[in-house]
């Protein structure tokens, strides 16, 4: 993936100095996903209901994920962060 955009960046005129993915662990990367799709369908038109839903429903899920990625093994095929920095020739 990385060497795809490499290539892609040259054929613009970039000259991609530092590219790279920020590797998250599988679980990390499920966990934050359903978290997005938690947080979207938990959604409402009062500020404090949508308060206490992240307070008790979606911090919990994130602490778990924290946990399960800390203990099981990383996997470098799956990752939701990309950084790239280029500069223009």
């Amino acid at each position: 993936m990385i060497g795809v955009l490499r290539r892609y960046l040259r054929r613009q005129q970039f000259n991609p100095d530092l590219s790279g993915a920020f590797v998250n662990p599988l679980v990390s990367v499920i966990f934050q996903l359903f978290n997005a799709y938690l947080f979207k369908i938990t959604q409402s038109r009062f500020g404090v209901v949508n308060r206490l839903v992240t307070a008790f429903v979606l911090a919990p899920v994130s602490l778990l994920g924290l946990i399960l990625s800390a203990l099981l093994p990383d996997n470098p095929d799956l990752f939701l962060d990309q950084l790239v920095v280029a500069e223009r020739l």
